[in-house]
């Protein structure tokens, strides 16, 4: 197999960590591997596979699923037979990924993969210092392929849920290669720009998109909007989050009345992840009342650089440095509107019936 440049800037740093649960105050890494592709999804160079040695009491505070899980596929046993500590298996992941990817240069990729930055900013924080800022979510591909592809849904790669890491890592590449394949070839099509065709609202409130953006670390304010599945504006609420047990109290309320089946559905934005993090930290019931998955606008713009640049370069620009939640917000959603109306053109049956 070819071998991929050394500090080429354009590689998915595939980690998959397996944890012994999902609370970042409880909870740890206890398995991380790691794996780089180029954006084709091709020159696989597969890195270590490190199952991480804890004491007994780390595996008393595993959670129920996990420990299950853990048990089933032997990673526990393995746990206590293994000798490498956190620090030991940070600095190996590091040596590998400084061979191929200049500091700050590799995107992290996987599935719900916010969740592993979330524990390696925490437990790697010399690994999270070489990473990219963006990330690569195949989830966010996932969940929008569910609600405007159904059939194309259907066709997904389905996964054998071995949950070891070096498994995840393959079955999370074969899944972005299936999106890559259908989605992102479409050159030879006109640009679409606003006004779209008019979406029909998705009446399934199984659908629906929590929409957030917050302002800093402190959560000074907190902005949300509801959509539905095809990005119609259902209700939204902007909090100034002074006397916060109060508007803590307001934004689960304003949720609950909002969200008509629990936990179906995703936290949306752009870098959504860094916002997830933040909301999770001061008020964990608001997400307790969501999808675990996200679907992060950013990832659009990543994988159109590379896949799609006509629909890359004309794209809506989102003014970030506004400090305006409202404009940043609404602008990405108008931003997924339009990579929508690109990308997500045609289910199958469309294309079958064009042909």
């Amino acid at each position: 197999m070819a071998m991929i440049n050394d500090c080429d800037h354009n590689l998915l740093v595939w980690i998959d960590l397996e944890m012994s649960g999902l609370d970042l105050n409880i909870h740890t890494i206890v398995e991380i591997a790691i794996a780089i592709t180029d954006f084709h999804l091709k020159n696989y160079i597969e890195g270590p596979d490190i199952v991480i040695h804890h004491d007994q009491d780390v595996l008393d505070k595993m959670n129920d699923w996990s420990r299950q899980q853990h048990t089933k596929s032997g990673l526990i046993e393995l746990i206590r037979q293994s000798q490498i500590s956190l620090y030991n298996a940070e600095t190996t992941v590091i040596d590998f990924l400084k061979r191929y990817c200049a500091s700050g240069t590799g995107i992290l990729a996987g599935n719900s993969v916010f969740v592993d930055r979330w524990f390696i900013e925490k437990y790697m924080p010399r690994l999270n210092a070489i990473l990219h800022p963006s990330i690569v979510d195949c989830s966010t591909l996932k969940e929008l392929t569910l609600r405007w592809q159904p059939v194309r849904y259907t066709k997904r790669p389905h996964k054998q849920m071995m949950h070891r890491a070096r498994d995840d890592i393959r079955e999370s590449i074969n899944e972005l290669n299936h999106y890559r394949q259908h989605n992102f070839y479409l050159g030879w099509h006109a640009i679409r720009h606003p006004p779209y065709l008019p979406a029909p609202i998705l009446s399934n409130p199984r659908t629906h998109l929590v929409w957030l953006k917050t302002d800093s670390d402190q959560v000074n304010h907190v902005y949300v909007i509801i959509t539905d599945g095809n990005l119609n504006i259902l209700n939204d609420i902007y909090l100034d989050m002074n006397d916060k047990c109060n508007k803590y109290s307001l934004l689960v309320s304003f949720l609950h009345k909002n969200i008509l089946v629990n936990r179906s559905s995703p936290i949306c934005g752009q870098c959504v992840h860094i916002d997830r993090a933040r909301i999770q930290r001061i008020i964990p019931e608001f997400l307790s009342c969501c999808h675990y998955r996200s679907i992060d606008v950013d990832v659009l713009n990543v994988l159109c650089r590379r896949w799609a640049r006509r629909v890359y370069e004309n794209r809506p620009i989102i003014n970030a440095d506004s400090n305006n939640l409202i404009t940043e917000l609404q602008g990405s959603i108008q931003l997924l509107q339009y990579y929508r109306a690109n990308v997500f053109k045609f289910d199958l049956f469309d294309q079958e019936k064009q042909s």
